[in-house]
């Protein structure tokens, strides 16, 4: 069986890969995006850049390689989104005991609209999918067959992912609260002063990532004065507290229906209106087998879909993601439990076959829908707008800042990072001076307003004085 779910995982990669590759953005683009690739390759990463595994990983796709970091970037999210599809197949297999089930549900996330447009771009998101279904089966692994080994393992992934995204720490719950039901010593089990010495160091390992983070604070123009100093900046850009305290938690009462809307909208524009049933009739049929589990689903669902519920920001659709990867799980879920192997009579394994087939099919009828919309791999528009705002930067220009010619006097072309830095310096600048102008504009504004009211108070006096 192991075998066989190896295969399956590897074709399911391929053919994710494939599906990536063949949609991928080819180079630069705006937002955070355009962020992580001027950073890549950098020796400085800063606490407010974050993310260090991300960029180790990115750093290390750029060496092997040899492609402009741009695109080396959003290659490696292709990689990283085909290696999560392939930990799906083993954490709904492990969830459903069925293999087929577990395809079905792993094509359906790998098709899914947010995923997918993640997969092919410069983003965290395909990593933070692949810790998550990777910490996710080392769980379910452990309850099976539990060992120190084995809980190790866990705790060290966990801890690992950290240095891709801090929302590692909205699974705390669902992991703790089942590790505390599944250990086969009782609860007090997971509280041995080995399994906490174990735990502790790998969390320490974990946060160690952050030391490059912290290490570049001594290397701005402005070091902070003492440790205390350093940490108490470290921790403020790292945790994005200028503005988590608006947005976490924030959403005003009168768009909580309009919410309620948009994620509907969102769950729809995955899987549709059939998947997310199914999920629900997951949900019940795990109670029923295995509460612990269950437990452990809906957990992890809920904290993660109110969280991103709840956050005030332009992009919650990319926090969704955790919470669709558990309606998948779920649905796979229900298909393996509704059709037991251990049934009698022959006929359920080929009507599970069959409906795990028609959920393939729906997965290959939402790709092929999806493909135009999705597909990026002719999208320079992102390029021809950073030219545009840069309209008088020549290349002679990009040289002679970097004080490189040729000794004929043409310039020396540079790879496209750099050169998109300077561009992007040039148009920092550009933008500046606008700001200076639409400043001095709304003073002007502010005093012609003035003097209008001015006028018409006094307008507004001769007329009540002439009554």
């Amino acid at each position: 069986m192991n075998n066989y779910r190896f295969l399956a995982a590897a074709a399911v990669a391929l053919f994710a890969f494939s599906l990536y590759r063949a949609t991928l953005l080819p180079g630069f683009d705006f937002g955070d995006t355009g962020s992580f690739q001027a950073t890549v390759g950098s020796e400085l990463l800063t606490p407010r850049d974050a993310y260090p595994l991300y960029f180790a990983i990115g750093a290390a796709v750029v060496r092997l390689t040899h492609l402009e970091p741009a695109f080396a970037l959003n290659l490696a999210s292709a990689i990283e989104a085909a290696v999560a599809a392939a930990a799906i197949v083993f954490v709904a297999a492990e969830l459903s005991g069925s293999l087929v089930a577990a395809v079905a549900a792993a094509l359906l996330f790998v098709v899914s609209y947010t995923f997918w447009s993640q997969a092919i771009i410069a983003e965290v998101y395909a990593l933070h999918a692949l810790f998550v279904a990777t910490t996710m089966w080392l769980l379910l692994r452990w309850s099976r067959q539990p060992s120190l080994r084995s809980l190790t393992a866990f705790f060290g992934v966990y801890a690992l992912g950290f240095g891709n995204h801090l929302s590692m720490i909205l699974l705390l719950p669902g992991y703790a609260v089942f590790l505390l039901l599944a250990a086969p010593g009782g609860w007090r089990s997971m509280l041995t002063p080995k399994v906490v010495l174990v735990a502790a160091l790998c969390a320490l390992g974990g946060a160690a990532q952050y030391a490059w983070n912290l290490r570049t604070l001594w290397f701005q123009p402005h070091p902070p004065d003492s440790m205390a100093d350093a940490l108490r900046t470290f921790w403020f850009d790292v945790t994005k507290s200028d503005w988590r305290d608006t947005m976490v938690l924030n959403v005003p009462a009168s768009m909580l229906a309009d919410r309620v809307h948009m994620y509907w909208f969102d769950l729809r524009q995955q899987f549709g209106p059939i998947v997310p049933a199914v999920a629900v009739a997951g949900l019940a049929a795990l109670f029923v087998r295995d509460r612990t589990r269950a437990v452990l689903m809906l957990l992890l669902y809920l904290v993660n879909a109110l969280f991103a519920f709840s956050y005030n920001v332009g992009d919650t659709h990319v926090f969704f993601l955790p919470s669709h990867l558990m309606v998948v799980l779920l649905a796979a879920a229900a298909l393996g439990l509704a059709y037991p192997r251990a049934a009698r009579g022959a006929t359920q394994p080929r009507a599970l076959h069959a409906v795990a087939a028609l959920f393939i099919v729906y997965a290959g009828v939402r790709a092929y829908g999806d493909f135009p919309a999705l597909d990026r791999s002719a999208d320079h528009r992102p390029t021809n707008v950073v030219e545009q705002l840069a309209g008088g930067l020549q290349l002679a220009h990009v040289a002679a800042e970097r004080g490189e010619q040729q000794a004929d006097h043409r310039p020396v072309r540079m790879p496209l990072q750099q050169e998109l830095q300077v561009r992007l310096r040039f148009c920092r600048r550009a933008l500046r001076d606008l700001r200076g102008q639409v400043q001095a504009g709304l003073e002007m504004l502010r005093i012609e307003l003035q003097r209008l009211a001015q006028v018409g108070h006094g307008t507004r006096m001769i007329a009540e004085q002439a009554v």
